[in-house]
């Protein structure tokens, strides 16, 4: 296999098998468990085959054109690239969405926060208004989108997606037409709710909650390549909720309800803040799988 990874490779094609071992040792810095997976995930995207058909069928060939694009993709995941941003894909809650540079990576704790307005605007008999702010990738609205698409009482249901960056919503947009969900969603540019002019019944947000003090202890790939916009909220991190709740005080409806996503410390914070801005709601913090903190929950 020599000469594989190099410029004087010559053979027109490879194996999945010798794929893996070649790119394997590419990525000789990462545990040997997550090698593979990674590299069966770019292979599958080049090869356009599923993961379970590419490791089942370790004799099948690739072509040397598919080896030059899953070695690009290998290589920038051994410099510390994260593999959604190589594959420009990353699933949330089974839909296949668009991500680049422009949005954050949507993650298994904002999954937590979407099941919930889910299930929220599905237990209401009537059309209700749903803002999520700073909607990055479009994740959260898209998801409560496509759970109530066929739901007749929901039928009227006035969908909003907010965000600052002009390019984050060029990738929620995309992702709203790929899903087929563009007609059902109003995507406005603007801060945080100043856009929004009618009552909201259910407000949505994953804002930025990394205070600059913890800028440190940050994993060098989420500094290097998720946009420090949508992470930094300023020197203590709860400086965009503050500004929210105050927003959400004016703008949430007398029933309404917000779910925003907190850093994992930030609970007590953010009771408060929310407590100074609806002295009368009912206010609770939901954990994720870790048991930290992470949703603020409050209810006019």
């Amino acid at each position: 296999m020599r000469g594989y990874g190099g410029e004087g490779w010559n053979r027109a094609t490879m194996t999945i098998k010798e794929l893996l071992a070649n790119a394997s040792v590419m990525l000789d810095s990462l545990p040997a468990e997550e090698r593979s997976p990674m590299v069966l995930s770019i292979a599958s995207q080049v090869c356009k085959k599923t993961i379970e058909t590419l490791y089942a069928h370790p004799n099948e060939p690739v072509t040397q054109e598919q080896w030059r694009r899953i070695r690009r993709g290998v290589r920038e995941i051994s410099q510390g690239k994260p593999l959604a941003y190589v594959l420009g894909v990353q699933p949330f809650l089974g839909l296949p969405l668009y991500v680049s540079k422009d949005v954050l990576i949507p993650r298994p704790e904002t999954e937590i926060l979407a099941e919930k307005a889910i299930t929220l605007v599905r237990g209401r008999a009537c059309p209700l208004t749903v803002v999520d702010v700073g909607t990055g990738s479009g994740c959260i609205i898209l998801a409560i989108a496509k759970a109530i698409k066929d739901d007749p009482k929901l039928a009227g249901s006035a969908l909003f997606a907010v965000d600052a960056s002009a390019r984050a919503l060029q990738i929620a947009r995309k992702n709203a037409r790929f899903l087929e969900l563009s007609e059902r969603i109003r995507f406005l540019k603007g801060n945080l709710l100043e856009p929004i002019t009618t009552p909201v019944d259910l407000l949505v947000s994953n804002p930025p909650y990394v205070g600059e003090r913890e800028i440190p202890f940050l994993p060098p790939a989420l500094l290097a390549y998720e946009p420090k916009e949508a992470l930094i909220a300023g020197p203590e991190g709860h400086e965009v909720l503050e500004v929210l709740l105050r927003q959400a005080g004016y703008h949430l409806a007398p029933d309404g309800v917000g779910l925003i996503e907190i850093g994992y410390r930030q609970g007590e914070t953010a009771i408060k803040l929310a407590r100074a801005h609806f002295p009368d709601g009912t206010i609770s913090i939901a954990k994720d799988l870790s048991g930290n903190d992470r949703i603020l929950e409050l209810r006019r």
